[in-house]
């Protein structure tokens, strides 16, 4: 992938900021976020919007998304909050194609602090600020001379005709540098919260420095999302189902046969995400995720022939691995342990391996 196509790839972009929010400069990125006293709340979660804001929009004809889900919500730590959202590239008022994005951007536009309280099911008086935040890849005017954030001016004005109340946004960009990759602000029209400005320039700040002839992509916390842009992606979806393989094997691993294993969903996708599994709150995309761990565990469990046993716990995200003896242990693990990449490429006549949900699915 060339650069100015990785840093339009949303998940790399998500991946980043999820570095960004690390504790220290790990996997070489500066954690510009963490410095500007940021913390990570949710990913993906619904933001559903009040009825009475609902008959309003019914009313004049305004479509949104609803609930909307931003990719990631931070917090200062105090009451200031941070709708983020990763895109390939903005947009202008008026669609081109899909009306999605536009339809999206209202919605995120109108969780104001209260509204925002709502949504996220917490008292109102925890949140005294709330700000849209987007990532794209920074691009130079367009011919005509607009910004990459005017068509986000554009819907905020629509909506403030109408007489509702916004939140204030901005956008923060990525920029291929010498041997780096920075993020800068200071896009207009929009604004960014004050903390971010004070540690991301206008001119902007390298993040990530580059190594000659080593991948550009740092360790992804998250290398697979179902319904983001890139979704289909084949060495996401590899790495992802890899790693939740690799979870899986560790727990045959440690076993004394005869033994039965109780394997939860949710540990194993928890181990595969480095722990951000659990701040996962788009409830579409996690029983995706859920679905195609344990479609993938048990193609694989099957493939052993071994001898043991795999069963669902009804109504649970448990599975139970019966394993009678030595030998089924380590059918099982040459089976968990060498899992082939060359079984992503190979055509499924019955559907791809991870299944990824609709657009409307995830509406």
């Amino acid at each position: 992938m060339k650069l100015e196509e990785l840093i339009a790839d949303p998940v790399y972009q998500m991946n980043l900021c999820l570095w960004m929010l690390a504790p220290s400069a790990e996997a070489g990125v500066r954690p510009v976020l963490k410095e500007a006293g940021f913390q990570l709340r949710s990913i993906e979660p619904p933001l559903p919007m009040p009825l009475e804001i609902r008959n309003v929009l019914a009313d004049n004809q305004i479509r949104i998304s609803d609930p909307a889900s931003p990719d990631l919500i931070l917090h200062d730590g105090q009451r200031g909050f941070v709708m983020l959202e990763c895109k390939a590239s903005l947009f202008g008022s008026e669609p081109k194609g899909s009306d999605s994005p536009q339809r999206q951007a209202r919605a995120l536009l109108l969780q104001v602090p209260e509204i925002l309280a709502d949504a996220l099911a917490v008292d109102r008086n925890q949140i005294d600020t709330s700000h849209l935040v987007y990532l794209s890849r920074a691009l130079p005017l367009d011919p005509g001379g607009s910004s990459q954030t005017a068509g986000l001016q554009e819907i905020a004005d629509s909506l403030e005709s109408q007489e509702l109340r916004v939140a204030p946004f901005g956008m923060l960009g990525l920029l291929i540098g010498d041997r780096k990759i920075s993020i800068s602000g200071g896009y207009s029209p929009g604004s960014l919260p004050a903390s971010m400005v004070a540690v991301i320039p206008d001119a902007g700040v390298a993040v990530q420095e580059l190594e000659p002839d080593t991948d550009p992509r740092p360790l992804y916390f998250i290398p697979w999302m179902p319904g983001s842009e890139n979704s289909r992606d084949s060495r996401g979806q590899e790495i992802f189902g890899n790693r939740v393989l690799q979870a899986t094997a560790a727990r045959i691993g440690q076993c004394r046969p005869p033994a039965e294993l109780n394997l939860s969903l949710d540990d194993l996708l928890n181990e595969a995400t480095w722990s951000s599994f659990e701040r996962w709150r788009n409830k579409d995309a996690a029983k995706s995720l859920r679905k195609n761990a344990r479609k993938l565990i048990g193609e694989t469990f099957k493939s052993a022939s071994s001898g043991a046993d795999l069963t669902v716990e009804p109504g649970t995200y448990l599975l139970r691995m019966k394993i009678p003896d030595i030998d089924a242990k380590e059918r099982l693990l040459e089976a968990f342990r060498k899992w082939e990449s060359t079984l992503w490429n190979q055509p499924n006549p019955q559907g791809d391996l991870f299944d990824t949900p609709s657009e409307d699915e995830n509406r």
